[in-house]
């Protein structure tokens, strides 16, 4: 809480001995009044006091609230009570971490780590780039990893060093600071451009840690307000060469089929209805409406989405997690053509989810990756009930 009641008094006197020499010596001692509560310092000078009854002098002329738990004007407050970026940074994740997805949790601990090597206040003894990386993603901006108890032995080091070595958060009213950590944003760990999303993504983590700051008053401005820097633009031009067409897509299908027939379902609800992969793997054959014919479209409900988390993030020992809120808020439902998916919708949910579970993540990734290598797009429009031709 803050306030404008303020009253400063004169410098008070105090005569007395030193406690070691026994020579007389005397301190001064300033008070004043918050709120109608009392607050004092002592001074060995009477130039230092006065130099200090100025300062809440000024302060109080120029209309600076007190803060009155502290007794201070607020920039003197907030200088008194500020943190490092680390630990910041570490009660920020802590903050988000009971209502974050597990890939939510992933994408802040990487998006911290990558703008805190950027925030270090010296460089003398940093660890290397690979042993930081290591100890910022996987424990320091990792809560259940924290929890659990002291870092692995290989990266106590770097998790001490750069707990003691970043810069305090009053630091990021520095213009050029700033910016020199949002270009760090843009760039991918070899020093090449990151993507236009993946950039501003991690600015909007990281826009959200400092707003966090904000509120706790550790700030009292928004430091990407003092900053005009934009973020490199997405590109949403359409490449028709490497788009496959619907002849061209039903073909490949058909190879799939061939292949992996409880695949072709999977890669069917990809193409015709527009699903994501962890969309279509958490399908169940109740939730596909069957159209009345051959030829026709029906109808895939859905409710939910598997998504590979890997261990560490998710809070339970599965490596999976079900999201679900969202889409029973909307309700979503797509249309898909009878055929390919009709084939084989009931064998491919049980057999695909088995090939997860017997190959994890990386063998969910891989299958990802074959929908892209034959063509199959894995991007959504926004939800819509329409019928696509």
């Amino acid at each position: 809480m803050t306030t404008f009641d303020v009253r400063i008094w004169g410098i008070r006197e105090h005569k007395g001995k030193d406690r070691k020499t026994g020579k007389p010596r005397s301190t001064y001692r300033l008070r004043w009044l918050v709120a109608g509560e009392e607050f004092g310092e002592s001074f060995q000078t009477r130039a230092l006091a006065e130099s200090y009854r100025s300062l809440l002098i000024v302060a109080q002329r120029e209309g600076v609230a007190f803060d009155e738990a502290s007794g201070l004007p607020e920039p003197m407050a907030r200088a008194l009570r500020t943190k490092s970026w680390y630990q910041h940074a570490t009660e920020y994740v802590d903050m988000k971490w009971p209502h974050a997805s597990p890939n939510h949790r992933k994408g802040i601990a990487e998006t911290l780590a990558t703008v805190t090597p950027a925030l270090l206040a010296s460089d003398r003894g940093v660890p290397d780039d690979k042993t930081m990386r290591a100890a910022l993603y996987g424990y320091a901006f990792n809560t259940m990893a924290r929890t659990a108890g002291p870092p692995p032995a290989k990266l106590a080091g770097a998790v001490a060093w750069v707990q003691a070595n970043t810069v305090n958060l009053s630091a990021l009213t520095d213009a050029a600071l700033v910016r020199k950590v949002l270009d760090t944003l843009a760039l991918k760990m070899d020093g090449t451009p990151a993507e236009a999303s993946t950039v501003t993504r991690k600015r909007a983590v990281f826009s959200n840690a400092l707003r966090y700051a904000v509120e706790l008053r550790l700030l009292d401005v928004h430091p990407l307000s003092l900053v005009s820097w934009s973020a490199p633009k997405k590109d949403e031009s359409v490449d028709r060469a490497v788009v496959a067409n619907p002849k061209q897509a039903a073909a490949l299908l058909a190879e799939v089929a061939k292949a992996s027939p409880e695949l072709e379902a999977f890669f069917g609800c990809m193409y015709y209805a527009g699903l994501r992969p962890e969309e279509v793997l958490h399908l169940t054959d109740d939730e596909y409406e069957r159209p009345p014919k051959e030829g026709a479209w029906g109808w895939l409900h859905l409710s939910g989405a598997t998504v590979a988390s890997g261990r560490g993030w998710n809070d339970e020992a599965d490596r999976r997690c079900c999201r679900t809120a969202l889409y029973a808020a909307a309700r979503f439902a797509c249309q898909i053509r009878y055929g390919c998916v009709a084939a084989h919708h009931q064998s491919y949910a049980s057999a695909y989810r088995q090939h997860w579970r017997r190959g994890g993540p990386n063998h969910h990734a891989d299958r990802c990756a074959a929908a892209e290598a034959v063509g199959v797009t894995s991007e959504r429009a926004e939800p819509r009930r329409s019928r696509t031709n």
